[in-house]
C-alpha cells in the first residue's frame, strides 16, 4: 500500500501525493471529519501542566530540568516553552546593567557610568571569581542577582529592579557593599578575627540579684514549725480521760467484790467502796408513792452529773439521811428504791446485818 502525503487543500478537497509522485484529490466530507476526530492523537491532552505554568516557573528562576523534575513532564515538552522566557530574562539583565549611574569620587564631579560597568569594576577590585548574572520574577517583582566567589566564600548580591521606572535598589548586605560610593571595600563582609579565650568567671555576668546561694549547705532547709497545738490531740486526750477513769472504777469494783466474798463482811465492803468512790454515796433514796393522792409530788431526783459534782461533806450528810428515809418509807408502807450499794454488790436490806 502506498503512503500518501497531504500537500494542500483546494476547493473543499485535500491534495495528496504518493511516493511515486502521483497526485490525488480527496474530497473533505463529514465522514472524513469523523474519521479524523476518531483517530486524533491524545498526546496534547496527556500533559498535566500547561505552557503558561511552565513559563511562569522558568521566569521565576527555575531551569527546564528543575521544572521537569517538579512536574513530572518530559524534558522535551518543557524545553518547547522555555525559549521565549529565557530571552525575556536576558533582556531584563541587559536593561538593568545598562542603567546610567553617577559615580562621584571625593572632591570631584560624578562621572556617568552604567550600572553593569560599575559592578564589574568593583568585583575586579575584590578579585572575585565565577561571576554570573541572573534575574527572576517572583510575586510580580523582578530581582537582579550577581553571584561570585570572594575569599573562597560563595556570595550573591541582589537588587530589586523596576523596568518601567528604570530603578534599582539593594536588597541584601552584599548589594549595599557593592553599591556604596567611594573605593570598594577590601571584602564584602568583614572576616572574623580569632581572639584569646578568657577563662575567668566573674559574678558580674549574672549579678542581678535574681539568684541566691546558700553559704551553709549542711544547714537544715526546713524551718521549725511554731504554732498553736493541734486541737484534735487535746480533744483526744480529753476523751481518753473518762475512759481511763471508768476502767479504774471497774477494776476497783472487781477487787472490792473479791474481798467482800472472801471476808463476808458487807459493812466493811460497803465502807471501803464508799471510801474508794465517794461519789457512789451521793445518790438519794427516793420514795415512789403508791396510794397517795395526786396532789402529792415526789421529791426531785438529782442527775448523776450533779451528784458527782457535790462535795464529800454533802455525800456524808446524804448517807446519814438514808436510814431515816428508809424508816419513813417503812412507816408509810411505801416501796423504797434500792441504794447504789445494793445495786452494785447485790445486798438487800433484809440480808444486811447492819
Amino acid at each position: 500500500m502506498d503512503e500518501l502525503t497531504v500537500v494542500g487543500a483546494e476547493d473543499g478537497a485535500l491534495i495528496v501525493v504518493s511516493s511515486a509522485g502521483d497526485r490525488f484529490r480527496i474530497p473533505i466530507t463529514e465522514g472524513l471529519h469523523a474519521a479524523l476526530r476518531q483517530h486524533r492523537p491524545s498526546g496534547a491532552s496527556a500533559h498535566r501542566v500547561g505552557p503558561k505554568d511552565i513559563q511562569a516557573a522558568i521566569r521565576a528562576g527555575q531551569s527546564a530540568t528543575e521544572v521537569a523534575a517538579a512536574t513530572g513532564e518530559p524534558l522535551e515538552y518543557i524545553e518547547r516553552f522555555e525559549g521565549p522566557v529565557l530571552a525575556e530574562r536576558e533582556y531584563v539583565i541587559a536593561s538593568a546593567r545598562g542603567i546610567t549611574v553617577a559615580v562621584a569620587a571625593e572632591g570631584e564631579t560624578g562621572a556617568l557610568q552604567t550600572f553593569g560597568a560599575v559592578i564589574d569594576e568593583r568585583l575586579a577590585e575584590l578579585s572575585a571569581r565565577d561571576v554570573r548574572w541572573t534575574t527572576a520574577k517572583r510575586a510580580g517583582q523582578w530581582t537582579l542577582a550577581v553571584s561570585f566567589v570572594d575569599d573562597d566564600v560563595a556570595r550573591e548580591a541582589q537588587w530589586t529592579f523596576d523596568p518601567k521606572k528604570g530603578s534599582l535598589a539593594p536588597a541584601n548586605h552584599e548589594a549595599h557593599s557593592l553599591s556604596q560610593q567611594g573605593d570598594a571595600p577590601a571584602s564584602v563582609v568583614p572576616r572574623l578575627r580569632a581572639v584569646p579565650a578568657d577563662d575567668r568567671v566573674t559574678s558580674s555576668r549574672f549579678d542581678s540579684g535574681a539568684f541566691e546561694f546558700d553559704d551553709d549547705p549542711d544547714a537544715d532547709e526546713t524551718p521549725p514549725r511554731i504554732g498553736a497545738p493541734d486541737p484534735r490531740s487535746s480533744a483526744q486526750n480529753d476523751s481518753e480521760a473518762p475512759m481511763n477513769q471508768t476502767a479504774d472504777l471497774l477494776e476497783a469494783l472487781r477487787k472490792r467484790r473479791g474481798e467482800r466474798e472472801s471476808a463476808h463482811t458487807p459493812d466493811e465492803d460497803r465502807e471501803s467502796a464508799r471510801a474508794a468512790h465517794p461519789s457512789t454515796g451521793s445518790i438519794r433514796i427516793v420514795d415512789i408513792p403508791l396510794d397517795d393522792p395526786p396532789e402529792e409530788t415526789a421529791a426531785p431526783v438529782e442527775s448523776p452529773a450533779s451528784a458527782q459534782a457535790e462535795p464529800a461533806e454533802h455525800s456524808d450528810a446524804t448517807e446519814d439521811a438514808a436510814p431515816e428515809a428508809r424508816k419513813t418509807a417503812g412507816r408509810r408502807g411505801r416501796a423504797a428504791m434500792p441504794s447504789w450499794d445494793e445495786i452494785v454488790f447485790g445486798a438487800r436490806p433484809d440480808d444486811d446485818p447492819a
